[in-house]
């Protein structure tokens, strides 16, 4: 895994910044010159129109939707569409423009899942730079924990998800290439801690949780 990080990390420094490929001012459409960049703001000034064009991290929603039956699983998508065709994901994707996180997160999973989940709460939050349309973005990640579900998910797909099923989370950590996003192992880890704690709050033996989760 360190190996695969190493040459995502690699391609990520060959590859353009998104701010890269802009060249010309949103207001008044100048062009930009070699010294309109402010390298210490991450911003363009125009030199027509002064208007400052902050490059600001694209915030995007996740969520984690566990198992009413069976807390330690959560509901994970086969992707249908690249990138990473075949991999299996949370839901999520892009906010839209002044877009409430937690319905965008609610959003997605009813577009990819075609489920209308209930928020609970943010579970985790992170930047993470992720290589989009071959230029490279900061991503500001917001992942929330919806309330279980019970639900037969037997024949449910969609055109994003070609298979969506219940995954025991630590059987998920333990193979993370699994996953189509790396990052996602960071959400699953910060719900399988929440779990322990909260196992550990009502009395449950370590023993008994680790047969929860991996069985």
């Amino acid at each position: 895994r360190s190996c695969a990080r190493a040459s995502v990390v690699l391609a990520l420094r060959n590859t353009m910044q998104r701010y890269e490929q802009i060249a010309h001012c949103p207001r008044c459409g100048d062009p930009y010159g070699p010294d309109s960049f402010l390298a210490s703001d991450i911003a363009f000034r125009c030199s027509r129109c002064s208007y400052m064009f902050y490059q600001n991290s694209v915030p995007s929603a996740s969520v984690l939707i566990p198992s009413a039956s069976s807390p330690a699983q959560v509901l994970l998508m086969t992707r249908a569409t690249e990138p990473e065709v075949g991999k299996v994901a949370l839901p999520g994707g892009f906010l839209r423009y002044g877009e409430d996180p937690a319905e965008g997160a609610r959003r997605e999973a009813r577009e990819e899942t075609l489920l209308d989940v209930a928020i609970d709460r943010l579970l985790v939050s992170f930047l993470l730079d992720y290589c989009y349309l071959g230029a490279q973005l900061s991503v500001l990640e917001l992942s929330f924990l919806a309330y279980p579900i019970g639900i037969d998910l037997t024949g449910l797909h969609t055109s994003e998800a070609c298979l969506l099923a219940f995954y025991p989370v630590a059987e998920v950590l333990m193979e993370p290439n699994r996953l189509a996003f790396p990052e996602q192992t960071r959400v699953l880890a910060c719900y399988l801690e929440r779990l322990a704690r909260g196992s550990a709050a009502s009395g449950v033996t370590e023993q008994e949780l680790k047969n929860a989760i991996l069985f």
